[in-house]
């Protein structure tokens, strides 16, 4: 077996404190021979004899008192560090780089981000609106919002909400072109109707309704497309 340095040092100050090989080990989680292998490995690492062992108890010797002085404050800074580290990041502190498209900054990324910012003050959003998918991985986005399918590999996806496209009309242009009564009327030629571009292709998206239940796709073939 390796000779771990720290866990033998973990086992030997945690030892000396109990004042028992066994209960050192369970504190550690791990075996009593596993512990007393590692204090061992660690009297022959030092050259000293580092316990008196009894039966019953273990006693420091004169080396074993001289070296535990040395280790512990080492060994408890160490400590703190992990403890500090482990509540940085429960704290959620630093930059943090949010990709969204421009379409659902108002309604739902500002609100929830003021609400966000005031659970954890120490969060420094860097927000960037931006129709475009782009490449969360190469500008090293934390977060991303986006509407379609999932993104690239290397990412975690997760379905927030569903989005619904509709069909609306200023009613100033209502009363000079008048309402269309149907889908057909629609894809007849007879309105101006602006498409979406999809960001990926470049592609007019298809105007879709649903109808009693359906999906139906309008037929624009004669519709004049302002894109």
């Amino acid at each position: 077996m390796a000779f771990n340095e720290l866990r033998a040092i973990a086992v030997f100050t945690k030892a000396a404190e109990l004042g028992s090989l066994r209960q050192a080990a369970d504190a550690q989680g791990i075996t009593p021979q596993a512990a007393s292998q590692a204090l061992a490995q660690l009297e022959v690492f030092l050259g000293v004899r580092l316990f008196h062992r009894t039966t019953r108890r273990l006693s420091l010797t004169e080396e074993g008192a001289r070296f535990l002085e040395s280790a512990r404050p080492g060994l408890d800074r160490l400590h703190r560090a992990l403890q500090d580290a482990r509540q940085d990041r429960q704290q959620m502190a630093g930059p943090l780089r949010i990709v969204a498209p421009r379409f659902i900054a108002d309604g739902l990324l500002w609100p929830l981000l003021d609400e966000f910012c005031a659970a954890h003050p120490g969060v420094e959003p860097d927000v960037r609106l931006d129709d475009r998918l782009g490449n969360w991985v190469e500008d090293r986005v934390d977060v991303g919002f986006r509407a379609g399918g999932a993104p690239e590999e290397g990412l975690i996806a997760r379905r927030l909400l569903p989005l619904q496209l509709i069909a609306c009309a200023a009613p100033a242009y209502l009363q000079r072109h008048g309402v269309p009564a149907s889908l057909d009327e629609l894809a007849a030629g007879g309105h101006r109707c602006s498409g979406f571009r999809r960001p990926s292709t470049g592609k007019l998206m298809p105007w879709e309704f649903a109808v009693d239940g359906e999906i139906v796709c309008s037929q624009r073939g004669g519709s004049r497309i302002l894109a």
